[in-house]
């Protein structure tokens, strides 16, 4: 689109080879797999955030990481959560995981040139 509209010679030559480098496999498998990480990052501490916050100690936290039978209940007494709140917010974000995990894969193992 920019070089279409780019009649009056709006962008650089550093703006053309940017743009080059933006669809190379390469750097948009490092840029997905770096975003990826960030969110694994994130939502792991946000899960040991959830589990502090509902007064589950090391030990006890090590059982429901352990044992994933939890995960699959669609009430949150079965599960570590203090609240439905939590195991919502979880559960959504788990899925939405797997969508990026997979997305970002798609990226960092496809076939470079």
């Amino acid at each position: 689109m920019r070089k279409k509209i780019d009649a009056a010679r709006l962008l650089t030559t550093k703006d053309y080879e940017e743009m080059a480098r933006q669809k190379d496999p390469t750097v948009q498998a490092k840029h997905y797999l770096l975003t990826w990480m960030t969110h694994v990052t994130v939502f792991l501490s946000v899960q040991v955030l959830f589990f502090g916050l509902s007064g589950l100690d090391i030990y006890e936290s090590a059982n429901y990481v352990t044992d994933l039978d939890w995960i699959g209940s669609e009430s949150y007494e079965a599960t570590p959560y203090e609240n439905q709140t939590f195991h919502s917010v979880s559960m959504i974000w788990g899925i939405i995981l797997v969508v990026d995990t997979i997305v970002s894969a798609t990226y960092v193992f496809q076939k470079k040139r």
